[in-house]
């Protein structure tokens, strides 16, 4: 097993069972820094899996329309909003084709981006945690509480820009929604 990279001296296995990992704890593999092998594994593959290894964080975020797929966040607000007044962001997925809120299959957490146009940097505006899927020491969907994948917020910004959401399965991985906003 590998461990994981530390953050504010936690450290784990690589499978993460039970431990609420996020992205901050990604698996780093302990090779030098010649090898290949050196780089973070992303997503549930192990060694020896015939998938190709990631080379760059951006390979492991999925994209589709969401519509047709459950993984997608879907941004809900105004496509034009007042400059500098705040307005209601609702971020959550499944609304066309549901996803499943189980122990073994669910949404752990979504985060939501503003990029400002004309800017270099993006923002993070919110991270909604999703931390109970049933879980229960008599079993896998035994426990008594549930929570669901939908975040809500406010916020405001002086000029147009895109809004991302950033989605984490944990069987599925890395899924983005995006939508663009202007200002009036």
């Amino acid at each position: 097993m590998h461990q994981l990279a530390p953050r504010d001296g936690v450290h784990a296995n690589d499978t993460g069972q039970g431990l609420g990992i996020s992205p901050q704890h990604l698996p780093i593999r302990p090779h030098g820094p010649k090898s290949p092998d050196h780089l973070p594994r992303i997503g549930n593959t192990k060694q020896g899996d015939n998938m190709p290894q990631m080379t760059e964080f951006h390979q492991a975020i999925q994209k589709s329309d969401w519509t047709k797929e459950k993984h997608v966040p879907i941004i809900e607000c105004p496509e034009i909003v007042p400059v500098d007044e705040y307005f209601d962001v609702v971020v959550t997925l499944g609304k066309a084709v549901a996803h499943p809120n189980t122990t073994e299959h669910h949404i752990r957490w979504i985060d939501l981006y503003y990029h400002g146009m004309d800017e270099k940097f993006i923002f993070q505006i919110a991270r909604f945690e999703f931390c109970s899927h049933g879980e229960s020491v008599a079993g896998p969907n035994q426990g008594p509480a549930y929570t669901h994948h939908e975040g809500r917020t406010k916020m405001k910004v002086p000029k147009g820009g895109t809004l991302f959401a950033l989605a984490y399965c944990n069987i599925h991985g890395l899924w983005e929604g995006v939508k663009e906003i202007k200002v009036a």
